[in-house]
């Protein structure tokens, strides 16, 4: 008769994979089972004004989040004069548009609260600004009429144009408050606190004969707070129906 012994230390090693195999395979069914779902939301922020989220429940308390962000501001403008006599006055207009694209990839823990989850994401970032200006006039006519030229003018010669990219990276946290409206769809408010870096990778000039713009090598850091409101879509499994006798 052959005798096999196992020493203590053996049924140790044995019991550490064993547990992890247990735990991943534990995890791994968890998120099969579990309903994953899509949304749309529109936030306060300028920087993530419509964001497209995935969320992935991954256990009981935690679920794994995919967002992309678009946003785009159009509300920076400037004017000033910038001469004047008794028939012309010329006006110096300034702009900026901006639009921005990023990537968000974070956790989501339930709460004890009743529909109530913390969340916490890290952002790959993609920003671009769009600088214009020019001039424009209000003249006074024989008649001692004033009358305002068209408000913008390409072809000026005083027309200036600056282009910026911007790449980055940052962390945004928040609370979340998700309110099922049926078996498939969710509302969901949020708060969110967000904080960004931005890095210039390139500055492009085009006609700056006034030298306006200077070249934006540097970084910048954005600090803000945003709400948001939008729909989730759950993806619930249809059950086969049963044929009749």
């Amino acid at each position: 008769m052959l005798n096999v012994h196992i020493k203590n230390n053996d049924m140790k090693a044995l019991q550490k994979p064993l547990v992890l195999s247990f735990i991943f395979f534990s995890s791994f069914n968890a998120f099969n089972q579990a309903r994953p779902d899509i949304g749309v939301r529109i936030n306060s922020a300028e920087f993530n004004r419509i964001q497209l989220e995935f969320r992935k429940p991954i256990s009981e308390k935690y679920t794994m989040r995919f967002g992309l962000s678009q946003g785009q501001s159009t509300g920076n403008y400037f004017s000033n004069i910038s001469d004047a006599n008794d028939s012309l006055v010329t006006f110096r207009e300034k702009s900026k548009v901006g639009i921005n694209f990023d990537f968000r990839f974070g956790f989501e823990r339930n709460l004890s609260w009743k529909n109530f989850s913390l969340h916490g994401d890290l952002i790959v970032a993609y920003n671009k600004l769009d600088y214009h200006n020019w001039d424009s006039y209000t003249i006074k006519d024989s008649s001692n009429v004033w009358s305002q030229t068209p408000s913008y003018d390409p072809t000026h010669p005083n027309s200036a144009r600056a282009v910026e990219h911007y790449i980055g990276g940052g962390l945004a946290a928040g609370i979340s408050y998700n309110f099922p409206l049926s078996e498939r769809f969710i509302l969901n408010l949020n708060l969110n606190y967000t904080g960004l870096v931005r890095f210039n990778i390139s500055h492009h000039e085009t006609a700056d004969n006034l030298n306006e713009f200077f070249d934006g090598n540097g970084t910048t850091f954005d600090l803000y707070t945003s709400a948001g409101v939008g729909i989730r879509y759950v993806f619930v499994k249809k059950e086969a129906k049963s044929g009749k006798g």
